[in-house]
């Protein structure tokens, strides 16, 4: 067995090994430093690429959903919703969101977010694309104002976009009526705005309303423009008869705004944003002339004023003139009885050319009172028993002068003709109730059978006249003078009828005839002595028949005792 004597082997014998300084490039770093330079291209481009983080408070995060919900500008995504917490403040949540890089140059001061989701208001339908896709956070840009990244988010999506042509007009009312956020303003029958927000004005005595009038029908607006309320029917009952006007079914169903430029007004300049035109309630009101100088007067009635309500309208010989702006109750105990003043305001411009000097009002009020002008309550409608005040001349009128309460002048009244009518009646019948009417009654029954009584007596004394009438000796003088009266007849119908004819012939015949007729009617004639004789008779007659009834009267009893002796 051979054995390793290391003692043996020499140290010239082994190789030595040569060591060399490796100098090129190993290929295997490659795939690391490419995966290096890619991981450090995506670092940088994700940075330089990524957009602003914002925050925007909701009072309610319905339908939004972290990770999921969009942000759209114009249906285009430009965000998502990272987070959703409840606010410090427990009113509502706020959402912070991721946005592209270029959405940093939209988001200004100006810029307005809201919630997308169905809904129905002012008769528009919109957000039903979101029944199946889900909400979705819409965003308006903002073209003006400085960079912002806090944001309040609205409740109510607005109603003109920012970048939609058109001018902003400012309205003032004395109420909302119908008005809602989105109700339609026409122009001539056309769509051409949407009220976008209304709100109490700082007086708390009017609405302030801003509407959007879109671009080119926003040119239409001028200083002298009328806006007037559209809501539902406008019915006028005239002497043209029955009108019912309306400007659409939308505007019937929740109310809109109409303007125009009236034709008799000259028109004005166009408005800038400081300019606030007026609202009025109708058409008739928008185009009435207003006049801005007005005075107040006192109206007192010492009877019921029912139908009579504020804005009721005064009116001279049927011109409207002022209306009523205040009716109350005081206490007359000097009179015992309660009146009801009645505070009107009138426009002096409607009726300047009553005023002979417009320096000197009270003379001008004195010289009309004077010629009996008077105020007086009148029906003005019978079916719904609506009253007015009207100023008119009453020939009749008591004499009556101007009262001065401070600043504010009384006018005289009148009653109007319904309540002196039933004046009247009420005094006929508190007349009628003290009447002693049973006693007149009585009374009248009494006489009514004494006269009775009396007319039974009558009758009897006319039977016994009707009986003496018809006595032999009446009978015959009656027909006596009936024969004489016939004599007469005959003989003047014969001269009439010959002596036309005698004329005519002879001469000397109708002076015989004449002559003839002169001796039957001389005074000592046979005829004249039985005429005169007849007439006696008839004189004798008529006597006794008077002394009869004289006698028939004095003692009604003879007639069935006798005349007997007297």
């Amino acid at each position: 067995m051979n054995t390793f004597d290391k003692n043996h082997i020499k140290t010239d014998d082994i190789p030595l090994a040569a060591v060399k300084k490796k100098t090129e490039f190993s290929l295997v770093w490659v795939i690391p430093i490419v995966a290096i330079i890619i991981a450090g291209g995506l670092v940088y481009k994700a940075i330089t690429e990524k957009g602003p983080v914002i925050t925007i408070s909701f009072k309610s995060a319905d339908g939004l959903e972290a990770g999921k919900t969009k942000i759209k500008y114009k249906d285009v995504e430009i965000g998502i919703v990272e987070t959703i917490v409840v606010s410090e403040d427990l009113k509502g949540v706020v959402i912070t969101a991721q946005m592209i890089q270029k959405a940093k140059h939209y988001l200004k001061d100006q810029t307005r977010f809201w919630v997308v989701r169905p809904r129905l208001s002012a008769g528009n339908v919109s957000g039903l694309g979101t029944l199946l896709s889900g909400s979705y956070i819409a965003i308006d840009i903002g073209q003006d104002g400085k960079p912002k990244k806090s944001y309040t988010g609205l409740e109510v999506p607005p109603v003109i976009m920012s970048d939609q042509p058109g001018q902003k007009i400012q309205l003032s009312a004395p109420q909302l009526g119908s008005l809602e956020q989105g109700s339609p303003v026409y122009y001539r029958g056309i769509t051409v705005g949407q009220v976008m927000k209304y709100q109490l004005s700082k007086s708390g005595k009017s609405i302030d309303i801003q509407v959007f009038i879109e671009s080119p029908y926003d040119k239409n607006i001028l200083d002298t423009t009328r806006f007037w309320f559209a809501s539902g029917l406008d019915v006028d009952l005239d002497a043209k008869g029955l009108r019912i006007d309306t400007q659409s079914l939308i505007s019937f169903l929740i109310g809109g705004l109409v303007f125009t430029n009236p034709e008799h007004i000259k028109p004005g300049q166009p408005i800038n944003s400081e300019t606030i035109l007026p609202v009025y309630s109708s058409f008739t009101d928008a185009m009435e002339i207003q006049y801005t100088e007005t005075d107040y007067y006192l109206l007192k009635f010492n009877h019921s004023v029912r139908g009579l309500s504020i804005g009721a309208p005064v009116e001279f010989r049927g011109f409207v003139i002022g209306k009523v702006v205040e009716i109350g109750l005081e206490a007359d105990w000097k009179n015992n009885q309660i009146n009801v003043p009645v505070k009107i305001l009138v426009e002096p411009g409607r009726i300047i050319k009553l005023a002979e000097n417009r320096d000197d009002p009270r003379n001008n009020l004195e010289n009309l009172i004077k010629m009996g002008m008077r105020a007086q309550l009148q029906t003005g409608n019978i079916i719904s028993g609506s009253q007015f005040i009207a100023l008119d001349f009453f020939d009749k009128a008591e004499p009556a002068f101007l009262v001065a309460h401070g600043d504010i002048i009384e006018l005289p009244t009148i009653p109007s003709s319904l309540n002196r009518l039933s004046s009247s009646l009420t005094s006929l019948l508190n007349k009628l109730e003290k009447l002693p009417i049973e006693q007149i009654g009585d009374a009248t029954s009494k006489a009514l059978q004494s006269i009775n009584e009396t007319m039974d007596s009558y009758k009897d004394v006319a039977n016994s006249i009707t009986g003496l009438v018809a006595s032999d000796d009446i009978i015959n003088t009656l027909d006596n003078l009936n024969k004489s009266m016939v004599s007469i007849r005959n003989l003047m119908a014969k001269l009439e009828h010959n002596l036309p004819s005698q004329l005519e012939s002879v001469s000397g015949t109708a002076t015989d005839a004449l002559s003839g007729i002169q001796k039957i009617t001389a005074p000592d004639s046979d005829l004249i002595f039985e005429l005169k004789q007849t007439l006696r008779e008839f004189t004798k007659t008529a006597d006794s028949i008077r002394a009869l009834a004289d006698h028939l009267e004095r003692h009604p009893e003879s007639i069935l005792q006798g005349k007997g002796t007297q």
